[in-house]
C-alpha cells in the first residue's frame, strides 16, 4: 500500500478535490496497478478523493482452465490533499481475501475490521506517521506435505494487531523509519494427516497471549521497490518478463542495496504448544534480529531468550526433572561477508530464457565474492542455560570458511555439576553409566572454581591445535599432526 501511494508524485492539488485531480490520480496509480478494467476507480468527493482498488478484477485475466478461484474485498482509501506534497490517507473497512488453487494450495484471510490513518509524504515516498489496527483476524491455509502428496492445514486467529510507524529522510540517504507493534490473542492449529503406519492424524495447537515490540530500518529505498512494481505490472506474463529482462536487470542494479539495515525486537508472553505428547510452555520469549542490506559489510544477528520453560510430565521420567532447562538465552552474529558483489554478478549474467538462469559454473566466483577474505566471523555473545539447580554460561567466537580449519576462542562455565551428577545417579544404569562417564571426562578437563563449579577456557586460535585451560588436547581430539 505504501508503495502504491508513493506513486502520487504529480503537482500538488489544492482542496477541494476535482475531477481533473481524480483523472491524474488514476493515471499515476495505473502506472503501478496496470490498466486492467475494474482494478482501479478514483473519484473526487468534496475535500477528498476516494480510491478503490479491486484485486479481484485480475482474476478475469486467468484462463478458464487454470483451475484457480479467488475472491478479494475491494480496498477503499480516502486521500486528502494537505498541500506541499503531504496526503492524509485513511482506511476503515472489513477485508477478506480467498484463493483456491484446487491443486492442494488454498488460503483465506479475514479481518473483521481494518483501520488505518496516516500522513503520506510524496518526497519521502513513505508515511511520516501511520497507525494500523486489525481486529478479528483469521487465516486458513491448506498446503502440500510434498508435491502431489497429502496435505496439511494451518489455521490461526489474532484478536487484535496494532502498529504505529514513522519515517524521516535518511541520515545517509533513503528513508529511515521506526515503529511499534502489539498483538493479543494469537492461536494457531496445525492439522496433519497420518505420518506413519499406525499413527493417525494429529494436531498441534500453539497460543500466545500477547506480543509487543519495536522495528527500525535505515536507508530504505521505496523508489527501488516502486520501480520493480512498475516493471512487473508492465510485464504481466512469463514471456513478457523474459523479453524485458534487460530492463529488469537495470532496475535491480539501480535499486541496490534496497535498504541499509533493519531491526526487530519482540517480547511474547504466555506461549503454550499442545501436542499429542502433552503441553510445552514458555512464560516469556524475547527475540531480537538485525541485518544489513545488500551491502559489502554484511551483518546478521539473532538473539533469543526463553524464560519459564516447562515440558509435559508424561514424557519426563522423575529422575530427569532436575535436568530440564527453565531458561535459555543465546545471541549469535555473523560478519565479514559481502552480499553486494555476488548480487551484482548474478544481476549481470542471469538469463531467464535459459533452463539454468544463473550458470552453475559461476558458483566458485560467487563464493569468492561472498567471502572475499575466505572466511566469515561468527560471534556468540554471553548466553546461558539454567535449570532448577544448575547454570551453564558460554560466550566466544570463531572464524570459518570453506577449505579452512575453523579457529576461535570460547569460555564455558558450569555451576551445579554436583546436582546434575546426583540426578544422573538415579537414572537407569544404561543412561547413568554413559552420561556419568562423559561428565567425569568434562570435569577432568575443567578448572574447578568451587563445589560443583567448573570452567573451560577454550583456545583454538592456532589451526590444528586445541587448548583447554592451557592444556593441549589436540591429540586427544584427533587434531594432532
Amino acid at each position: 500500500l505504501s508503495l502504491a501511494l508513493s506513486a502520487v508524485f504529480g503537482p500538488v492539488w489544492a482542496a477541494p478535490a476535482t475531477d481533473e485531480g481524480a483523472a491524474h490520480l488514476t493515471e499515476v496509480f495505473q502506472r503501478y496497478l496496470g490498466t486492467t478494467e475494474g482494478v482501479l476507480a478514483v473519484e473526487a468527493d468534496g475535500e477528498t478523493y476516494n480510491v478503490i482498488i479491486d484485486a479481484a478484477a485480475y482474476a478475469k485475466l486467468l484462463p478458464a482452465d487454470a483451475g484457480v478461484e479467488s475472491a478479494f474485498s475491494p480496498l477503499t482509501l480516502t486521500l486528502g490533499d494537505q498541500g506541499d506534497g503531504i496526503w492524509s490517507v485513511a482506511i476503515d473497512q472489513p477485508f477478506n481475501a480467498k484463493f483456491d488453487g484446487q491443486r492442494q494450495i488454498k488460503f483465506d484471510y479475514l479481518a473483521d475490521q481494518m483501520t488505518m490513518n496516516g500522513t503520506f509524504d510524496e518526497a519521502l515516498m513513505a508515511f511520516r506517521e501511520n497507525s494500523l489496527k486489525l481486529s478479528g483476524v483469521s487465516v486458513n491455509e491448506t498446503l502440500p506435505m510434498e508435491p502431489g502428496g497429502a496435505t496439511y492445514t494451518v489455521s490461526y486467529t489474532i484478536d487484535e494487531q496494532v502498529a504505529q510507524t514513522s519515517a524521516t529522510a535518511g541520515s545517509a540517504g533513503g528513508v529511515d523509519g521506526t515503529g511499534t507493534f502489539t498483538q493479543t490473542g494469537m492461536r494457531q492449529i496445525m492439522a496433519y494427516p497420518p505420518m506413519a503406519e499406525g499413527m493417525g492424524p494429529f494436531e498441534v495447537e500453539a497460543t500466545i497471549a500477547s506480543a509487543e515490540g519495536t522495528m527500525t530500518y535505515a536507508g530504505g529505498r521505496p523508489d527501488a521497490f516502486l520501480s520493480l512494481l512498475a516493471f512487473f505490472v508492465a510485464h504481466p506474463s512469463e514471456d513478457a518478463i523474459k523479453g524485458g529482462q534487460d530492463d529488469l536487470r537495470g532496475k535491480l542494479s539501480a535499486g541496490l542495496p534496497f535498504f541499509g539495515a533493519v531491526g526487530l525486537d519482540g517480547t511474547y508472553k504466555d506461549i503454550a504448544v499442545k501436542t499429542p505428547m502433552g503441553e510445552f510452555a514458555v512464560a516469556t520469549a524475547v527475540m531480537a534480529v538485525d541485518a544489513n542490506g545488500i551491502v559489502p559489510d554484511g551483518h546478521i544477528r539473532e538473539a533469543v531468550t526463553l524464560e519459564g520453560f516447562t515440558m509435559p510430565d508424561a514424557i519426563l521420567p522423575p529422575w530427569a526433572a532436575p535436568l530440564v532447562p527453565q531458561s535459555l538465552s543465546f545471541d549469535v552474529a555473523a560478519d565479514r561477508f559481502n552480499l553486494r558483489d555476488p548480487a551484482r554478478m548474478i544481476i549481470e549474467v542471469f538469463d531467464l530464457t535459459k533452463p539454468e538462469p544463473v550458470p552453475e559454473a559461476l558458483g566458485p566466483a560467487l563464493l569468492q565474492a561472498l567471502l572475499p577474505e575466505g572466511t566469515v566471523d561468527v560471534t556468540f555473545a554471553p548466553g546461558a542455560i539454567t535449570g532448577a539447580d544448575y547454570n551453564l554460561t558460554f560466550e566466544g567466537g570463531l572464524t570459518a570458511g570453506p577449505g579452512t580449519m575453523p579457529t576461535g576462542k570460547a569460555m564455558i562455565r558450569a555451576e551445579g555439576l554436583d546436582k546434575i551428577e546426583a540426578a544422573l545417579a538415579a537414572a537407569p544404569p544404561e543412561v547413568s553409566a554413559q552420561a556419568g562417564g562423559t561428565l567425569m571426562f568434562l570435569k577432568g578437563m575443567g578448572k574447578e572454581e568451587g563445589e560443583g563449579t567448573y570452567s573451560w577456557e577454550i583456545d583454538a586460535t592456532t589451526p590444528g591445535k586445541l587448548l583447554v585451560n592451557g592444556a593441549d588436547m589436540s591429540m586427544m581430539m584427533g587434531m594432532g599432526q
